[in-house]
Parts: structure tokens; C-alpha cells; sequence
């Protein structure tokens, strides 16, 4: 009897401890419970504050950075006057590039062709319109105007003359008038495939084995401007020893060439610098 009273308040004792032990877990739990949730809200309420001074610190940043309508206009104005400033300027480089470019293709291919007429044609005699008859062949032409009328393109060539009226020979012949008579009866008057117009003064009976021949205008772009002596038309002398010679300096006939300067620098300072010729 007593050993069942014994078992029986020991059993009582186990169940009102494990009871204690739980209820005392729980109440563990509960707490960690509460302060997780209160630093959870704690965290949020820190990081809202946070995102919210931020975004009184941004709105604030773009307001003390702004411009006002005053300021952009000047910036504007300063912006185009430097435009008008330089713009002509780079189209003046660009435009210069494009001429110093044709001219070298065009001294290329004609002084090309004359290497091939020296080959062949160097012990016969060059007289009148040899670059017709040797030279011409070796080049694709479009058009053949020598000893033509209202063939060539109606072209005015002008010069910047050192003096005025002009007594030397710039030009092919002394209006400048492509279309007209050149001075010279047996001056070759070609059209190239590709838009050059090339002409030569010969009028000679024949060209001696050492020294000028006659001298070779070639306008590197045809009918387009600006159809100036130094600019896109450019002189030539043509030597039975030595082929093809861009002119330098002055030509003998009372004007300055700079073909071979162009062709040596590839670029028109003298353009710049208001140079005469």
C-alpha cells in the first residue's frame, strides 16, 4: 500500500515539474518572441527614417545644383558664337583635304601616262599636240575638245594676282574662259572619265631632249568650284628627261604655282597666309 502512495505522489511530482519545465519554455519563447518583434520594428522604423532623410538630402542636392532659365540661355549664346567661330574654319581643313587628295590622284594617273608615252614614244619627235598623240591614249577620256568648239564646260578659272591687270600666263589663256580658244592654236583640250579636264600649251615644233616642253593645266574636279588657279587647278611642265614636273614657285610666265609645294606638304598654307600668285 505505502510502495503505491509512494509511486503515485512520485508520479504527481514528475508531471507538476515537466508542467513547470514547459510553462517555463513557453514563457522563454514568448519573450524572445516579443523582443524579435520589437527589434524588427525597430529596424523598419530606423530604415524608414534613414529613406526618408535621403530623399530630403537628394531633393535638396538637386535643387541647390539646378539651373535657372538665365543661365542656360548664356550657355547656349557662348555655345553658338564658338560654333560660328570654328565651324568654317574645320569646313575650310575639310574642303583643303579634299583638294590635296584629287590633286595627288590626278598626278598620279596623268604622270603615269606620261612615263608610259617616254617609253615608247622617247626617240621620236615631240612636237605639236604630242600629249594628244602619246600621252592621251594612256589615259581614259571622255571627251576630246582640242580644235573644238562649244565642247568644254563654260568654266571662268580666276587667280589671285600679285598685279593687276595680269601680264603673265595663270590662267590657260588670259580671260580665264575655259571655253574659249586657248592663245595657243595646238593646246590638247581633254574631258576624263572620272571628271578632270586637262589642257596643254604645245605649240611647239619640237621639245628638246633636256628641259620644259610645254606646259599641262589639270583641274583635279571638273566643272566644280571653286575653279581657282592653286586651289583645284593646278600646273604641270612636262620634260622629255624627266616626265611629269609639278611647277614650283614662279612658272617663268609671271605667276607663282604651287603645285609642287601641295604635293611636297599636302596642305595649302599659302591659302591661309593670303599669299598672291
Amino acid at each position: 500500500m505505502k510502495s503505491k502512495i509512494g509511486f503515485t505522489l512520485s508520479c504527481k511530482s514528475f508531471r507538476s515539474r515537466l508542467l513547470r519545465a514547459l510553462h517555463s519554455q513557453l514563457q522563454r519563447k514568448t519573450f524572445a518572441n516579443q523582443v524579435s518583434r520589437v527589434s524588427l520594428a525597430h529596424a523598419s522604423h530606423t530604415l524608414r527614417m534613414q529613406a526618408h532623410s535621403k530623399s530630403k538630402d537628394f531633393g535638396s542636392l538637386c535643387n541647390s545644383y539646378g539651373f535657372t532659365l538665365a543661365e542656360v540661355l548664356i550657355t547656349l549664346s557662348i555655345l553658338g558664337v564658338v560654333a560660328a567661330i570654328s565651324i568654317p574654319s574645320i569646313y575650310q581643313n575639310y574642303k583643303e583635304k579634299i583638294y590635296v587628295t584629287q590633286l595627288k590622284r590626278a598626278y598620279s594617273l596623268i604622270s603615269n601616262a606620261v612615263d608610259i608615252a617616254l617609253v615608247v614614244h622617247r626617240n621620236d619627235n615631240w612636237g605639236s599636240r604630242t600629249f594628244q598623240k602619246y600621252i592621251a591614249p594612256n589615259l581614259s577620256v571622255k571627251k576630246d575638245c582640242t580644235l573644238k568648239t562649244n565642247c568644254l564646260p563654260d568654266i571662268i578659272y580666276t587667280a589671285r594676282y600679285s598685279r593687276e591687270p595680269n601680264t603673265g600666263y595663270c590662267l590657260p589663256n588670259r580671260s580665264g574662259k575655259l571655253s574659249e580658244n586657248i592663245v595657243y592654236t595646238y593646246s590638247t583640250k581633254l574631258i576624263l572619265k572620272n571628271g578632270i579636264i586637262v589642257y596643254t600649251r604645245d605649240n611647239i615644233s619640237s621639245c628638246p631632249a633636256e628641259g620644259s616642253c610645254y606646259d599641262l593645266y589639270i583641274d583635279i574636279n571638273g566643272e566644280k568650284g571653286p575653279n581657282k588657279y592653286n586651289v583645284d587647278l593646278f600646273q604641270f611642265a612636262i620634260y622629255k628627261d624627266k616626265g611629269l614636273i609639278p611647277r614650283d614657285g614662279n612658272n617663268g610666265m609671271g605667276c607663282n604655282s604651287y603645285t609642287a609645294q601641295v604635293l611636297r606638304e599636302g596642305k595649302m598654307t599659302y591659302l591661309k597666309e593670303g599669299k598672291t600668285w
